[in-house]
């Protein structure tokens, strides 16, 4: 993409290529016998983040050389720059730095943007506005989290997760926006099964 503001337009341009390409592989290839779904980039992070403590041979591989030399790749043909640290506080750090590139991009000036999709509600009370919720030029990203339950990014922290399912922003007609969390204390522990 260009430097500068852009419009939708431009972002949807330069994916155009890469749906159409999607898509034509999708016309010629047979359908799979049991279809991957979306998970399997979360059984992938599963493997690599699994914090048993033990030296795991498939760990190894995956996050000594083969993510590695994936991202070094990419990076080398120009898509990046893109890091093999697949740490949750990486993770939400590119994904809040992206929504950051997106609203500077469209020249979004708003003291509050609020968007979804990564999964993870925020900011919380514990995060931090060096986390990537504050703006370097201002304003404040917000996050209406996942109604999905991922035990694997819940780990072991239950409700005080920031994947922990059930979070909404409420917009007043004053003040700032507020993060809602409307499962911490009914439904609860009833949906980690």
């Amino acid at each position: 993409l260009p430097a500068g503001r852009l419009a939708a337009d431009a972002y949807e341009a330069a994916l155009a290529p890469l749906y159409a390409f999607v898509h034509e592989l999708s016309q010629r290839r047979p359908p799979p016998r049991a279809p991957a779904g979306p998970g399997a980039s979360l059984r992938l992070w599963k493997r690599l983040n699994s914090g048993n403590g033990g030296l795991n041979l498939t760990r190894l591989l995956l996050g000594g050389l083969v993510i590695p030399g994936a991202v070094a790749g990419v990076n080398r043909a120009g898509l990046g720059p893109f890091t093999a640290d697949l740490s949750p506080a990486t993770l939400r750090r590119a994904a809040l730095d992206a929504m950051g590139a997106v609203v500077e991009r469209l020249g979004i000036e708003a003291d509050h943007v609020v968007f979804g999709h990564t999964h993870r509600a925020g900011p919380l009370p514990a995060d931090e506005p060096a986390d990537g919720w504050e703006r370097e030029g201002g304003g404040r990203l917000w996050n209406s989290g996942s109604w999905v339950v991922e035990p694997e990014l819940i780990g072991t922290a239950g409700a005080a997760s920031g994947h922990w399912p059930g979070a909404c922003v409420v917009l007043e007609e004053d003040g700032p926006p507020q993060l809602e969390r409307l499962l911490d204390t009914t439904a609860g522990f009833a949906l980690t099964a």
